[in-house]
Order: structure tokens, then C-alpha cells, then sequence
């Protein structure tokens, strides 16, 4: 009797690199492999088995998070330097609110640590995305999850008590946090696993 053992990665990326299997038999995430063709049938099939990190929409992921990473970066410095160096800035929230509770030099500052603390957490994820280590993006991961549940509960306790509105413009402005999260995630997991795999090389930027 001969014991039967199941392929694993390593033996399916020897596969395809001795071009004995096709490029999409084996799950091989890459940040170049973007194809110009149609990806109707995938995207059919990812709407279907809800699954959003694929390898064939991985590039594109992958892309987009690094330019709202550098979106990211550039927002929370220029609205930590208009703190620093400009008292007459007016803080604004990208959201209607108001607060009895605390002053505006209170609120002042609480926006200066916290815009110094996204500044941080921002940098840190482009580095982890560029240098392939998922430990440099657990920071912002861990900081995104907490404003967005602090959102959700706000949003739905105004709901509930009948003080907000459901509207549309409204529900985007949620969903869109949560998609950016689900993003990253995607990205961080795919790190992950490559590392543990040691087939990282597909993933360097440089």
C-alpha cells in the first residue's frame, strides 16, 4: 500500500512555474497580473460565492489600497499641520454633529491626537503594504474597527430613537468604511499566508 498524500502549494507553484499547469490552477496572488480582458465570469462568480479576495481581483485590490493608503496619509497630515500652525483653522466634522458635553478647545485637541495618531497608523500601513508585513497594518485594521463600530452604534441608536433619517447618501458613507476595511483585511491575509508559505516574491512592490 502507498500512502496518499494531497498537493500542497508548493508543489502546485513548481507546477505552473515548469508551465506543466495553467496560471489560474493554482491560487498564486501577484500584484502585476492584471488582465486587460473582460472579468464578467469572475465577478459573476465572487457575487455569487461572496468571496472579494480573489487571486484574478487581488492586483486590483491590492492597487486601490495603496493609493487610499497615500490618500490617507496626505489627509491626516495637512489636517495635523493646520492644527499645529494655524489657530484660526476651524475644525469640522465630515459629519453633522454636535457636542453639549465638551468645548471647542477640547474638541481642538482631541482632533489634534487623534489626527496625529491616523498620521501614524497610515504610515504604517503604506509601509507594511510596500515592505510585504502584515504586522505594520494590524495598528490601522485595529483603529478602522473601532471607528466603525463607534459609527454603527451611534448611527443606529440615532435610528432607533427616531433622530436620524435613513437616507441614501447616508448608507454609502457607511458601507464604503466597511469595504475599505474588508480591503485591507484581504490584503493583510494574503500577506500572511504568502509569508507562511514563503512565496512572497509576487508581492513586493520594489
Amino acid at each position: 500500500m502507498f500512502p496518499l498524500t494531497m498537493f500542497n502549494t508548493h508543489f502546485c507553484r513548481f507546477m505552473r512555474k515548469n508551465h506543466v499547469l495553467d496560471s489560474e490552477t493554482c491560487d498564486i496572488y501577484s500584484i502585476w497580473d492584471i488582465c486587460p480582458l473582460s472579468r464578467w465570469a469572475k465577478l459573476n462568480q465572487m457575487i455569487h460565492t461572496c468571496r472579494l479576495c480573489r487571486p484574478e481581483w487581488f492586483p486590483f485590490i491590492f492597487w486601490l489600497v495603496l493609493l487610499l493608503a497615500g490618500l490617507g496619509i496626505i489627509t491626516s497630515l495637512l489636517e495635523f499641520l493646520r492644527i499645529c500652525f494655524c489657530s484660526a483653522y476651524q475644525i469640522s466634522m465630515w459629519r453633522d454633529r454636535s457636542y453639549y458635553i465638551f468645548g471647542y478647545s477640547s474638541l481642538r485637541r482631541a482632533r489634534f491626537v487623534g489626527s496625529y495618531v491616523m498620521l501614524s497608523a497610515w504610515l504604517l500601513l503604506v509601509y507594511g503594504i510596500i515592505m510585504v508585513s502584515p504586522i505594520y497594518m494590524r495598528p490601522w485594521l485595529m483603529l478602522h474597527a473601532i471607528m466603525i463600530g463607534f459609527e454603527m452604534t451611534t448611527w443606529l441608536a440615532k435610528t432607533i430613537l427616531g433622530r436620524l433619517t435613513l437616507e441614501l447618501n447616508m448608507i454609502v458613507s457607511l458601507i464604503m468604511p466597511i469595504l475599505t476595511h474588508m480591503m485591507v483585511r484581504c490584503v493583510t491575509n494574503v500577506f500572511e499566508e504568502a509569508i507562511r508559505n514563503d512565496v512572497s516574491d509576487s508581492l513586493h512592490v520594489f
